[in-house]
């Protein structure tokens, strides 16, 4: 409304109240359908999730018992860092690449019981019919503030996301 808005940012508020409106003309007003028997009321779908809703599935994985959990959260859309990618697929690759967890970013092991090192994977679980990507061309170093990166971003017409 009143602040500036890249268009990203733009994009997911539109969609949000695309998906409130659509809720509220099918749920009589309320944005959800009457509990029955005393469950909790459920939220409507709406043709935007439909579209443009997927998932991410975040693996850990111990580095002591090689135990791992996963967790699925919704997503409307992907982030994808540019500064070590000079394509939409690396970019894609580098956000799906196991990273190390250790350090203060340590997290508990039930089958350990204890707390311990690992890696951390992010890939697409639920994958939409519309893939919102947004390419970050800005970096922070601490030494030298924020930077844009200015260089090419190649990609192809068709994505295949299998592939990553």
């Amino acid at each position: 409304p009143d602040r500036p808005q890249d268009a990203h940012e733009f994009l997911l508020g539109l969609l949000s109240r695309m998906r409130s409106a659509a809720a509220e003309g099918k749920c009589g007003g309320g944005g959800a359908a009457d509990g029955v028997g005393g469950a909790e009321p459920k939220c409507c779908s709406s043709e935007v999730d439909q579209l443009f809703g997927g998932s991410l599935v975040s693996t850990l994985t111990c580095g002591v018992c090689g135990g791992s959990t996963t967790a699925r959260e919704s997503s409307a859309g992907l982030s994808l860092g540019l500064h070590k990618a000079a394509t939409v697929e690396r970019a894609l690759r580098n956000f799906t690449a196991s990273e190390p967890v250790k350090g203060d970013d340590s997290f508990w092991c039930a089958a350990c019981a204890a707390k311990v090192e690992g890696t951390r994977r992010l890939r697409l679980g639920d994958t939409p019919h519309v893939l919102v990507l947004q390419l970050k061309r800005f970096r922070y170093d601490c030494a030298r503030g924020a930077s844009k990166l200015c260089h090419a971003v190649q990609y192809e017409e068709e994505l295949d996301l299998a592939a990553v």
